[in-house]
């Protein structure tokens, strides 16, 4: 133990709240630099890895099979494809169009919801919302329209 440690020991019969502050001397770091380093390396990679994790967390967590499962049976397919357009654009075109955006996904998902008027051919429909109110399967459909 160095000299600048040893008079920060503690002493037996004493409370660190009772020895006087100018006694603490937080500069000990500074006989340490490569300590220094190394912890502010192992912090700048933990806060890199929280960053991806939170950044790809809406990705990885789509079902696709339940999310396809869904489209289909509210009869999504029948106007959208993925990759390519019908009657509706497909979802590999709604997802360039919307993925990213800070609304994107509130756009989406009323689009899929609230059965909104929209032109087909010319001709304005209802656009059918999805067969759940469940919210959960509905982020999900929407994660994976965006994720085509």
């Amino acid at each position: 133990m160095c000299a600048a440690h040893k008079k920060q020991a503690f002493r037996p019969g004493t409370s660190l709240l009772q020895e006087p502050a100018r006694d603490l001397d937080y500069g000990f770091l500074t006989h340490y630099p490569e300590k220094i380093e190394m912890i502010t390396r192992n912090l700048l990679i933990a806060a890199a890895s929280m960053v991806v994790s939170v950044g790809t967390a809406g990705a990885a967590e789509v079902d696709a099979s339940a999310a396809e499962a869904l489209l289909k049976k509210s009869g999504c397919f029948k106007c959208h494809a993925v990759d390519k357009k019908r009657d509706g654009p497909s979802f590999k075109e709604t997802s360039a169009k919307y993925k990213g955006k800070a609304d994107g996904v509130d756009k989406v998902t009323k689009q899929i919801t609230t059965s909104p008027k929209i032109k087909v051919d010319g001709v304005e429909e209802t656009h059918d919302a999805l067969k759940t109110k469940d919210a959960k399967d509905i982020r999900n459909a929407v994660d994976w329209i965006l994720s085509r």
